[in-house]
């Protein structure tokens, strides 16, 4: 699928999606990567990622990783009562923290305020890509199976204040958000999945591989592939049987007594020419099992070598990844 075939996407897409219903998960999520060298991670849940049988139980994380590399980590619940959002675009308060913005010409604009015990968080994000709709506006996969992602901003730039170990530091940066919601537990269809985004001076891009468990999605995974050239969108692919391939290299061993691959490579291959990624050198952002079961959490940035060959350009170049690893078994 095209991206220059799907309507522009609309500021109520980001707002409130499920109600909060028992059954189902909504969350909005930030990210950066900082002048400083370091990196931050944020979300607004509906409840826990895992535990979607129930009564609305509101969560927000944060996930700061210094210039160091020394983590530190939040997650912090709240009562029903202390959440709302609204429809028409995205404003959600969650205690005393909140996101908030909306597109403007299809770019959005973002400010996030969280505070927790030892960090806390007041960001301002402005995209510099267009916001992408991979799939359709309900996010259905199958009949009766929503589950879907839209980045609003696929690329941007970051600015504010991240507090931690007592200190107020000044950020700048590049910036991420996209909105997910769903009415199924993810470890009922998902078995892994890989996601990041990845940028050079020029390109910037956002990729996905989704690895279903088979008899609920079939054997081929739900790939997602978004190529930007400075504030134009230039290739955006979705589905299952997408010109997509990843190539995982020699695995080391990680926290946790988890293996991971030291290399990936991604390539896509169409009609209108190719891209090929390749991710080398990651460092650990954060690394956490998930439950229940014995699931896995990685999130890594790495280096970048961008190969790109679209409607006769040929451009090589040298960047930023910042991807993840799901698993849930």
């Amino acid at each position: 699928m095209n991206d220059r075939s799907s309507p522009p996407v609309e500021p109520w897409e980001d707002g409130l999606r499920t109600g909060g219903d028992p059954g189902t998960l909504e969350f909005w999520y930030f990210d950066t990567v900082l002048d400083d060298g370091s990196t931050a991670g944020f979300n607004f849940f509906t409840r826990p990622p895992t535990q979607l049988a129930g009564p609305l139980k509101p969560r927000v994380s944060i996930n700061i990783g210094r210039p160091d590399l020394r983590r530190v980590r939040e997650v912090i619940d709240f009562r029903a009562d202390e959440f709302s959002a609204a429809r028409d675009h995205c404003d959600v308060r969650i205690g005393p923290n909140r996101a908030s913005g909306t597109l403007v010409d299809g770019f959005g604009r973002y400010e996030i305020n969280l505070t927790g015990k030892d960090a806390s968080a007041n960001l301002v994000f402005r995209g510099e890509v267009p916001a992408w709709r991979p799939g359709p506006r309900d996010g259905e996969l199958k009949p009766g199976i929503v589950f879907a992602w839209l980045p609003f901003i696929p690329y941007g730039s970051v600015e504010g204040t991240l507090t931690y170990d007592g200190t107020v530091h000044h950020v700048r940066g590049t910036g991420y958000h996209d909105h997910n919601w769903m009415n199924i537990d993810m470890t009922k269809i998902v078995d892994h999945w890989y996601w990041g985004r990845a940028y050079t001076k020029k390109y910037r891009l956002v990729f996905a591989e989704v690895f279903g468990r088979p008899a609920a999605l079939g054997s081929a995974p739900i790939s997602a592939f978004l190529v930007a050239r400075d504030t134009s969108i230039v290739l955006g692919d979705y589905g299952q049987g997408i010109p997509l391939t990843l190539r995982e290299g020699d695995v080391t061993m990680g926290p946790g007594g988890q293996t991971y691959p030291q290399d990936l490579d991604f390539n896509w291959s169409g009609s209108q020419g190719r891209v090929h990624l390749a991710l080398r050198k990651p460092s650990i952002i954060e690394s956490f099992p998930v439950e229940p079961g014995n699931g896995w959490y990685y999130r890594w940035k790495s280096e970048l070598e961008l190969t790109v060959d679209l409607d006769g350009a040929h451009v090589i170049d040298h960047g930023v990844a910042v991807y993840e690893r799901l698993l849930l078994r």
